[in-house]
């Protein structure tokens, strides 16, 4: 069904015929439709046009969403900066539903990718866009209160000390273990870890610190800190990892473990100097989370079978490629699920080993040791295998 914005507006007389002729002459473009456009140019008040298509599309309108809250499961599951973008909020439930109020009326994009990461149904609600970016500066602040009063606990004197130039690793260790150091890089993993993130980025600016975390392949603004704790924070980065806090000028990796609510989260770090300082990126991977099977991987029948049949032939390489988060891993371990059995002989090469499977012969890289993908190669061509994975 076609929808004539400028029509309804007419009909309801929303809209003399100057400003009817007005619309007509709009044109839709960089990403405003002809709705926000008529808002924009003052042609019609944005909760008259929202009142009106509501009517058209059976869609609720609410002036007011003062007295409500967004509730706790929609700020965990949809990022900060996602919210803000297409200016969107959940208020409530209805059943396992949640009602999400938009200002947008043909926004129903933006709908869809809420209720993935919700993994729930939604529910639009037209409301005023000022109402929403009410609704989410207040929800979103009271789930961030745990970072902002982390950043409260590092007074002056602090800033002070690590703002200057600290020349011995001696101060720059006593600095990262100071408690609210401690507490700043606990807090963003542990807020990465419940929104599900992939990455947490450390990322210096000319007068900042960035923190961001990567959600399904898109990364979010989680929040910023002052420059003058950029060197403390990455030095903690770089205790957790048993790295060397005194090496800035050269890219380190490192490694740790951590316990998160019975789950155990593993961490790679990896940190890397730039033009503003050290720069820091943490891959989470969740070491508890189960396996999935080749059906559990979402694709359609005709891929599903196709890639079955390819891992099934003889003879042949198979490769798994895409972005960050995309699922290679996943793929990988469900496929050796699939072709595991006493009858074959598999062996891994992995950086790292990101799952134990049973039956499986699983290889950590280790540079220190000198164990790399060449020499892993090299090895296990002699330990007669029938199936490799790299």
């Amino acid at each position: 069904m076609r929808i004539d914005v400028a029509e309804i507006l007419r009909s309801r007389g929303l809209v003399d015929e100057e400003g009817y002729e007005r619309l007509r002459s709009l044109s839709p473009s960089n990403g405003k439709t002809l709705d926000r456009l008529a808002v924009e140019e003052g042609i019609v008040g944005e909760e008259e046009l929202l009142s009106a298509m509501g009517e058209v599309l059976d869609i609720p309108f609410r002036p007011s969403l003062e007295n409500e809250e967004v509730p706790l499961a929609f700020i965990e599951k949809v990022p900060l900066q996602f919210a803000r973008e297409h200016n969107i909020a959940a208020f409530g439930m209805r059943g396992d539903t949640f009602l999400v109020a938009t200002s947008t009326p043909f926004g129903f994009r933006a709908l869809d990718d809420a209720a993935a990461m919700l993994e729930a149904d939604v529910e639009p609600v037209f409301a005023p866009s000022g109402q929403i970016e009410d609704l989410i500066a207040r929800g979103y602040q009271m789930q961030s209160s745990g970072l902002g009063a982390v950043l409260e606990e590092i007074d002056s004197n602090l800033i002070e000390a690590v703002g200057s130039d600290i020349e011995r690793a001696e101060d720059l260790l006593d600095i990262a273990n100071k408690a609210p150091i401690i507490k700043l890089v606990s807090t963003a993993i542990s807020e990465a870890i419940k929104r599900r993130a992939s990455d947490i980025h450390f990322h210096p600016l000319d007068d900042k610190m960035r923190i961001r975390i990567r959600v399904d392949g898109v990364l979010y603004d989680l929040m910023d800190s002052p420059k003058t704790i950029h060197e403390a924070v990455i030095s903690r980065i770089k205790v957790i990892g048993k790295l060397d806090i005194a090496e800035r000028r050269k890219p380190q990796d490192g490694r740790t473990t951590i316990k998160y609510a019975n789950r155990e989260i593993d961490i790679r770090i990896s940190i890397i100097p730039t033009q503003n300082g050290e720069r820091a990126v943490l891959r989470l991977l969740d070491k508890t989370a189960g396996l999935y099977s080749l059906e559990d991987l979402g694709l359609d029948k005709e891929n599903l079978e196709t890639l079955k049949r390819v891992i099934s032939v003889p003879h042949g390489i198979f490769f798994v490629t895409g972005p960050t988060g995309s699922g290679k891993t996943t793929t990988l371990y469900a496929a050796l699920a699939r072709l595991n059995s006493p009858e074959v002989n598999i062996i891994t090469i992995e950086d790292p080993v990101e799952y134990q499977l049973r039956g499986i012969s699983q290889i950590q890289v280790d540079q220190k040791k000198n164990v790399d993908f060449a020499a892993g190669l090299r090895a296990v061509l002699r330990q007669d295998p029938d199936i490799l994975m790299v």
